[in-house]
């Protein structure tokens, strides 16, 4: 073979035949005319009766004849190189020959490094065994065969095509050749089942809908249903196609009203609406339409997807009756309650008790109605309260507020809720404890006078308990006069303990818990003389009276009343000692 072009040019082994492109037939035909004509030309024991004239005119037309196959030979390449489709020619044990341009693309490797390789090894692993099964069949019949696998394109990448296999022999060495056809048609695949895929998930989506659905004509004539469809209406497939949409309906339609709707409905309008249907059985029940005019083709349809709402029906009476039920507690319960907007202050329901005081103020601005004198929303307003930054409901904010119109106190839950249309608005409830309040008012008063009381009387005045835990005395009444006495406060001696800080000798105060005990045992103490250690650590003698009082609990409380002697002893003890000597000098001047 000689080089043109810096490229090798192919060596013709094969005929092309039908899988060519459609000029390799001509180009065949002129090569095998040719061919002929050199043949002839090389016919030695023609060339010996030929004159050298002759035979200078044979060998010009030789090389002429040489000169049109290569033509035709680059003729071949360009055809075999750059047809559509991939060639590989293989011998009988599967190794590549020679392959095109084509084949090389498809798996995208370059056409030197096939040659010697076997085909096998190019195809995805899985499909090896339909590929030896094809090349088998190829070489032990001879019939054209062909097959679908798929074939390595890069790391881990793959592509569907199609192999189309023709034997031929070679007349020369008698061997036999596989020319094979390479189609790629991964495209073809992937559409096909994109197809597939859509028409699969059309379907699935109509019958695995939770609706029925129902196509018909402009008269109303079905043209196709889901399943849900069917299985609601109780009719078969081909029962329910041979019907119309109104004998599915209960009520009487004007018939021709409607078709005229349809017919100058504009693609994609659409409108709900709620009727009843009937099925075979008869049965009627509730159902929510949505209907509306589509186009397939050039011709117009109505689709109608219909929700059996037997259960939504049944709920919203439930509803109903639960909303008037609430309706029928909140209007006899003895308490303000009112739901007002949270932006324009409407008021969006009052209860009974509310207009008995307040007049009809419903659909009233809150401020303006339940309290006085205000030119705008409460400064009071507890809505920034009810509510996070995200709007969130911050749970139930408790207060208590004197009502600025009846003078009344109350006691408000106030909370934000969701109304029925969405929004955000105000619950207050709200119960009148004016009551309470002057209760509350006169038990201060009665609390106050009689503090002012404990804390006037000269004596120190305290009310102690028994506690399991240290310092096992607790304090509830402890006066000013008992803070001079002893120098510790109500909150020190109940942190410290009593017996633990004015009676620091383990002696003395053993002994003062036993006599609190015998105290607690309703041993009453009276004017009893006990010697403490003050907070400064001076000693002071006290002169102690007791008493136990239960509460109403039962339990037992010791009140006791303290007064500081100290002094008054110091004084008293040289008249006791006067007292003791001088009957003795007496009893002496007498002898």
């Amino acid at each position: 073979m000689s080089k043109k072009d810096g490229k090798h040019d192919k060596t013709l082994i094969l005929p092309i035949d039908k899988t060519f492109p459609h000029d390799s037939k001509q180009v065949w035909q002129e090569a095998k005319e040719t061919l002929k004509l050199l043949d002839e030309a090389l016919d030695i024991e023609n060339l010996k009766s030929k004159s050298p004239d002759k035979i200078r005119e044979i060998i010009i037309k030789m090389y002429s004849i040489i000169d049109r196959l290569e033509d035709f030979q680059e003729r071949y390449v360009g055809l075999y190189d750059f047809a559509p489709v991939g060639y590989v020619i293989i011998s009988n044990r599967g190794i590549i020959h020679e392959s095109n341009h084509m084949f090389a693309t498809i798996i995208g490797a370059s056409e030197d490094s096939l040659i010697n390789e076997t085909l096998e090894s190019l195809i995805v692993t899985k499909d090896q065994l339909a590929y030896q099964l094809f090349q088998k069949r190829l070489f032990d019949t001879g019939v054209e065969s062909g097959c679908e696998l798929r074939i390595k394109t890069g790391d881990s990448t793959s592509t569907w095509v199609c192999l189309k296999g023709k034997l031929y022999q070679n007349k020369k060495t008698g061997e036999s050749t596989g020319l094979i056809v390479v189609n790629d048609i991964n495209k073809y695949n992937q559409a096909e089942k994109a197809l597939k895929h859509s028409e699969e998930k059309y379907r699935s989506l109509v019958d695995q809908s939770v609706k029925m659905v129902f196509l018909y004509d402009l008269e109303g004539n079905f043209i196709d249903v889901n399943k849900d469809a069917v299985e609601k209406t109780k009719y078969s497939e081909e029962e329910l196609l041979g019907l119309n949409v109104f004998d599915i309906h209960s009520q009487k339609y004007d018939r021709d009203e409607i078709l005229h709707l349809w017919e100058h409905w504009k693609p994609g309008q659409h409108m709900i609406v709620e009727a009843e249907h009937v099925n075979k059985n008869g049965d009627i029940y509730p159902v929510e339409i949505t209907t509306g005019k589509i186009s397939i083709g050039n011709r117009a349809y109505i689709l109608a997807l219909v929700r059996n709402i037997t259960k939504r029906k049944q709920a919203e009476a439930v509803i109903k009756e639960a909303n008037q039920r609430v309706l029928t507690i909140l209007n006899n319960l003895n308490a303000v309650v009112y739901v007002a907007d949270m932006e324009t202050y409407d008021t969006l329901f009052v209860n009974q008790y509310v207009r008995e005081i307040f007049g009809d103020v419903e659909g009233k601005k809150c401020w303006r109605v339940i309290q006085s004198d205000q030119a705008g929303p409460c400064g009071f307003c507890t809505n920034q309260k009810l509510v996070d930054a995200q709007c969130n409901p911050t749970g139930i904010y408790r207060w208590e507020f004197k009502n600025t119109r009846t003078g009344k106190w109350y006691d408000c839950h106030d909370s934000a809720i969701k109304w029925i249309d969405g929004r955000m608005v105000r619950l207050e409830i709200a119960i009148d404890i004016t009551d309470r309040k002057d209760a509350e008012d006169a038990l201060y008063h009665e609390y106050s006078f009689r503090n002012a009381i404990i804390d006037k009387v000269r004596e120190g005045l305290c009310v102690c308990h028994a506690i399991g835990t240290y310092p096992f005395v607790k304090f509830t009444v402890w006066n000013d006069r008992m803070t001079e006495i002893t120098g510790y406060t109500l909150d020190e001696i109940n942190r410290l303990g009593w017996y633990q800080t004015l009676y620091p000798d383990p002696r003395m105060q053993n002994e003062a818990i036993k006599r609190m005990k015998t105290m607690r045992q309703g041993e009453d103490l009276i004017n009893e003389q006990w010697e403490i250690t003050r907070a400064d650590g001076n000693k002071r003698v006290l002169s102690t009276s007791s008493t136990i009082v239960e509460s109403d609990d039962g339990a037992v409380h010791v009140l006791a009343l303290m007064q500081d002697v100290t002094d008054r002893r110091r004084e008293e003890q040289p008249v006791e000692m006067l007292q003791l000597v001088q009957p003795r000098r007496y009893d002496k001047g007498q002898r």
